[in-house]
């Protein structure tokens, strides 16, 4: 079983950052594969709305982000980590979303998915906002992530959301890691049980 974790933080040693690191180690501890991807670190290139995609299927661009898309058809679960910059995902964690067009286009446009739609897999999102909680603070990442777990061919089973960081850093908190735990186990728990199907 292998679990994707993607950490859509700029910064290092920060909220997302050692939120993705926890869950590795929840990972660690009960033997499951896993892999961090920390998409500020990709060396990649925004989409441009060429189209090329959607004729082809795939993207013409050569780099990091081009590859990393390939890891999710083989994965069995995804958890996210975002902080939240403007009610939405990091401006990095947007522009990695938006290279997926080239799976978006195969299994919609086409109708010849680059990724397998029999497989179940499973995924969390979790956001962590720094200004205290409000009406509306998660609303736009949230519809950004509903989609892109669809396009992934996941279902998102647990959302997060983690408002006031500024003042209580989330990965400190002992109650936030509480909940961050029965999250990731739960992700484990749910693709063991499709694996066994």
């Amino acid at each position: 079983m292998k679990v994707l974790i993607v950490n859509g933080s700029p910064r290092l040693q920060k909220n997302s950052y050692n939120i993705a690191r926890y869950i590795a180690g929840i990972m660690e501890k009960n033997g499951v594969d896993h892999e961090i991807i920390d998409v500020a670190r990709l060396d990649m290139t925004p989409c441009i709305g060429c189209g090329v995609c959607s004729r082809t299927g795939v993207c013409f661009k050569n780099d990091e982000s081009t590859s990393t898309v390939k890891k999710f058809d083989p994965s069995d679960a995804t958890i996210i980590v975002s902080p939240i910059y403007f009610n939405s995902v990091s401006g990095q964690l947007k522009m990695f979303i938006d290279r997926f067009q080239s799976l978006y286009a195969s299994k919609y446009d086409l109708k010849q998915p680059a990724i397998d739609r029999s497989k179940k897999r499973f995924g969390a999102f979790i956001a962590v906002a720094g200004a205290k909680g409000y009406e509306d603070q998660f609303t736009s990442a949230e519809l950004i992530m509903d989609l892109f777990f669809k396009v992934i061919n996941t279902k998102l089973i647990e959302m997060l959301r983690i408002p006031d960081s500024d003042r209580v850093n989330a990965w400190e908190d002992k109650a936030t890691l509480d909940e961050i735990e029965r999250i990731s186990l739960r992700v484990i728990e749910e693709a063991k049980m499709a694996k066994q199907i």
